[in-house]
């Protein structure tokens, strides 16, 4: 059986999905590992092993396929891979599986040092071979035996051939080396169990449903979520080697974990505790996909028009290329969505985007240095393109671009990028998709610079990875077209055209994750009214930008709270070709909700956003931004003592008050500060004193009025309330005790009434710590709207086991500030 010419045997498992005309040829394996077995079953990479050869390729997937070690394939370079050292220690056999060619040679015939970077013909070794590490040697080896590529042949170093060489102190590595070539000169490894104990203890898969998985770059560990997802509960699930109950991971993999306050370190530890290894493991929120989006075509409609809204209309709409009349449009589509497919089934003909080459009126670089870093191309297809033929391409040949295709003449699509390696094509996907009769298939590329990814999802599953080193990029064609149904020539005509069905080529310039692939795959898509293609695309000032619902049609504005709200300049920028009622940058007053008329170029569609704007107090700049301190003095109130304000921003009890006695007398001059860009205790961290301060702390807001137009939040963190709630500022004790209240009121300056009051509440165990948000809800704040003033105040009268607050991110929905003529601060909205 001559198979020479595949990039490897279609029949292979992939663990996360078995094509089903794979399942009559394999049996499910189960997999034990003992106390003292450690096990490398390969179903998600190379698990720590190292890959030596080929060379020439940084991507993991040449020493790695489908869920093994090896490449069905006569390739000209060595696959040399070789596992983590360890120590022998005699609990029985090393056992492994061998499939595929047979070796020419019974031992490699070189020691490790010297086996050859390019295979030899009929005449190399495959198999395994135990290497002794100080003295860099093989001691034994074993090699594939037979043709195959129907059954894993078992094979072992036995217990008693491996008796020299355990508990010697000695390590070890098991390499796995296949430089034979020839008709059946590629073999395959799968299922290394060892009786051993490994030298060193390693992550090499974090996965977190239902996003894609971690990038591990040495111990920095990269979780990506997606926009919108809380980071404060995320359960991390952690693979290392050796599995436990040879080592530990703390915290447990499949934990809970708070990521809202930066990365979490996880240590591994050896079962003998003599090897400790530190990952530390942060989380990077993604942007929202919606605003990703820049190329759509053939989604429902009967034109090849581009109904991204994201460049000028008509920038990037598609022209018939081959035999125009071929082109027609049909009912057929995938299941639950509507509206027609582009039908190709005459042949001969595909459709070129325009203004992606450079040679073209008005090239923009959308598709070219737009998406060079990261990119996602997904679509639906039904039929089968000829051998190495595309659905959708940007050339993909000759050094430069990429392309979704048909990998060679196999029933399997594959990931192509030009410039990773030039030539290197990478896997093709296990999963079947030449049906017959042929059926609708959803297809999502997605390709990561950063992380040196391709990830290829058949029908909304990730059906494989395609790994190469992050320094390589993709080389560019931005002399070539995007093409859908066919690719660009060497020269300017087009080629390998797909006889079949194409419905809603979608191109972002961000590598979406496993979820949103999901989503984009599974959402219907429907006729979008063209006023949904008109958008305020951003708006606001430096370093102040607003959050823009396209869906809803509003922008939600925070900005300073010293900021005048009668007089702020916002400036925005429109889809192409839209103007607005009014100018970028202009004056606007904001004590109430402001409108934006959005036009079309041709001025038959209007669409209008409302714009609100709320105050922050951000504490980014390490000060109380105009809070003030507020203490007792036996002084005031004629002698009868009395609570007073502060300076605004004052930290340090001064001793014109009470002459520098905090009353009831305390060890510190606790008082609260923001000295480290958020509120807390001022000083923190003598010895946790912080938790027995013996006054009340209390800090006040500036004033301010509401206008209702949203809710008003402030992110709390550290202890919880105990008693009831202060009523007004006389029920505030002067003394601070261990069943004491903390949180913050909303007071009216008018009477001093305490008219909402929301305590402190606490998230248990080390969430305790953590920031939750506080909300006085818009219905609640609507009996205040309107001309009175009103403060917050962060009070606690709560001292001992924590006994301590902090505070950070209040944000308003105020109309305005109480004008100086009256002797207040003025508000920004």
């Amino acid at each position: 059986m001559k198979t020479s010419r595949f990039r490897k045997p279609i029949c292979n498992i992939v663990k996360h999905s078995v094509p089903a005309f794979a399942t009559a040829l394999f049996a499910a394996i189960t997999l034990v590992t003992s106390a003292q077995q450690v096990l490398f079953d390969f179903n998600d990479g190379l698990q720590t092993w190292t890959k030596i050869y080929p060379a020439g390729h940084y991507a993991e997937d040449t020493l790695w396929s489908a869920g093994a070690l090896g490449e069905g394939h006569d390739n000209g370079a060595t696959r040399f891979g070789r596992s983590p050292e360890f120590y022998l220690d005699g609990s029985g056999d090393l056992t492994f599986q061998l499939r595929g060619g047979e070796s020419p040679l019974a031992a490699p015939d070189l020691p490790p040092a010297q086996i050859p970077a390019s295979s030899i013909d009929n005449g190399g070794f495959a198999g395994v071979a135990l290497r002794d590490v100080a003295d860099d040697i093989y001691i034994m080896s074993k090699r594939r035996t037979g043709n195959d590529n129907t059954v894993w042949q078992a094979n072992s170093f036995t217990a008693a051939e491996l008796a020299p060489y355990a508990n010697n102190g000695k390590r070890y590595t098991l390499d796995y080396i296949d430089y034979n070539r020839g008709t059946w000169g590629w073999t395959y490894l799968d299922n290394v169990s060892l009786p051993a104990k490994m030298v060193e203890v390693n992550m090499y898969s974090v996965t977190l449903e239902p996003f894609s998985p971690a990038h591990i770059a040495g111990n920095n560990i990269t979780l990506r979520v997606s926009h919108g997802t809380d980071v404060s509960s995320l359960a991390p699930t952690c693979k290392f080697i050796p599995p436990s109950p040879a080592a530990t991971c703390s915290p447990a993999s499949g934990s809970t974990q708070d990521f809202s306050t930066g990365p979490i370190a996880y240590t591994l530890v050896s079962a003998d505790l003599t090897v400790t290894n530190i990952y530390s493991m942060r989380v990077e929120v993604m942007p929202s996909p919606s605003t990703a989006l820049v190329g759509q075509w053939v989604s429902c409609y009967d034109h090849l028009k581009d109904t991204s809204g994201y460049t000028l209309a008509g920038t990037h709409d598609g022209t018939v290329v081959g035999e125009v009349a071929n082109l027609t449009y049909s009912p057929d589509t995938p299941p639950g969505f509507g509206g027609s497919s582009l039908d190709l089934r005459a042949g001969a003909v595909g459709v070129r985007i325009d203004n992606t080459k450079t040679s073209d009126p008005v090239y923009a670089n959308t598709f070219d240095e737009g998406i060079s870093n990261q990119f996602t191309v997904a679509f639906w297809a039904k039929g089968m393109p000829e051998t190495w033929a595309p659905w959708v391409s940007k050339r993909g040949e000759w050094g430069i671009g990429w392309q979704l295709r048909r990998m060679e003449d196999l029933p399997v699509a594959g990931f192509t990028i030009r410039g990773i390696e030039n030539n290197f094509d990478g896997l093709g996907s296990p999963v079947n998709v030449n049906d017959s009769p042929a059926v609708w298939h959803h297809f999502a590329g997605v390709w990561n610079q950063k992380d040196g990814t391709r990830n290829l999802y058949v029908d909304g599953v990730l059906s494989h990875v395609v790994y190469n080193d992050p320094s390589q990029i993709m080389a560019l064609a931005p002399q070539k077209a995007l093409a859908i149904g066919a690719r660009a020539d060497g020269g300017n005509w087009y080629e390998n055209y797909f006889s079949g069905l194409i419905y809603d080529v979608r191109i972002y310039n961000q590598a979406l994750l496993a979820n949103e692939v999901e989503v984009v795959m599974t959402t219907p898509t429907t006729q979008q009214p063209p006023e949904s293609f008109l958008k305020i695309q951003s708006y606001g000032v430096a370093g102040w930008q607003a959050t823009i619902s396209t869906e809803r049609r509003t922008i939600s504005w925070v900005v300073p709270f010293d900021s005048d709200l009668t007089a702020l300049r916002p400036e925005f920028t429109l889809s192409n070709g839209a103007t607005c009622n009014r100018i970028s940058g202009e004056r606007v007053d904001f004590t109430q909700p402001q409108s934006y008329a959005v036009t079309s170029a041709d001025e038959q569609l209007t669409v209008v956003y409302t714009a609100k704007v709320y105050t922050v107090f951000d504490f980014n700049d390490s000060t109380l931004q105009g809070w003030n301190n507020r203490v007792w003095d036996l002084n005031a109130g004629s002698g009868s003592g009395g609570w007073v304000d502060m300076e605004p921003d004052h930290i340090i009890m001064p001793e014109a008050i009470n002459g520098g006695v905090i009353q009831p007398p305390s060890g510190s001059n606790y008082l609260f500060g923001a000295t480290n860009k958020f509120v807390e205790a001022y000083p923190k961290g003598l010895s946790s004193s912080d938790d027995y301060h013996e006054n009340t702390l209390w800090l006040r807001s500036p004033e301010f009025y509401l206008n209702s137009i949203g809710d008003l939040t402030v992110e709390l963190a550290g202890g919880y309330a105990r008693d009831a709630a202060p009523i007004n500022a006389q029920a505030v004790p002067v003394q601070a005790s261990y069943s004491g209240w903390m949180g913050v009121v909303l007071r009216r300056v008018s009477d001093g009434e305490f008219v909402i009051t929301k305590p402190a509440v606490r998230l248990g165990g080390s969430g305790s710590g953590t920031y939750r948000t506080t909300t006085f809800t818009q219905a609640e704040l609507a009996p205040y709207a309107g001309s009175k003033a009103y403060t917050l105040e962060l009070i606690s009268t709560h001292q001992g086991e924590w006994g301590w607050l902090k505070m950070d991110n209040i944000r308003i929905p105020g109309s305005s500030v109480p004008v100086p003529a009256v002797g207040m601060i003025i508000l920004i909205r």
